[in-house]
């Protein structure tokens, strides 16, 4: 299979539209909890569940860059509020995208 083939296999981002092709970082760079705004934590920060990652790994969930924000739905982001994994913290967090609409993403 060639690397392109690969490539068009790739699920979308639901958040940023992205495939979740290894490099492609997701565009959604806040998320809303009530009338505040946290900052996601990125890829290999201190504070990620893959915290000393290398810039030639990639997270083995959405297959992201280190510094990259990982994707909606990665199983191995930490929710930026109360440091749980995201996809199972009771936050009722919203996605917000800079310079586009807001829109529910739980």
């Amino acid at each position: 299979m060639k690397k392109s083939d690969q490539t068009d296999q790739c699920p979308v981002c639901l958040s940023c539209g992205l495939k979740m092709a290894p490099g492609n970082g997701c565009l959604v760079s806040h998320i809303r909890h009530g009338d505040q705004y946290y900052e996601r934590i990125k890829a290999g920060d201190k504070t990620d569940l893959f915290y000393g990652m290398t810039q030639k790994q990639r997270c083995n969930g959405c297959g992201v860059k280190k510094g990259q924000y990982h994707h909606m739905g990665c199983d191995n982001e930490r929710c930026p509020k109360c440091r749980k994994q995201l996809f199972i913290c009771e936050c009722s967090l919203d996605a917000y995208l800079i310079g586009s609409t807001e829109y529910d993403f739980f």
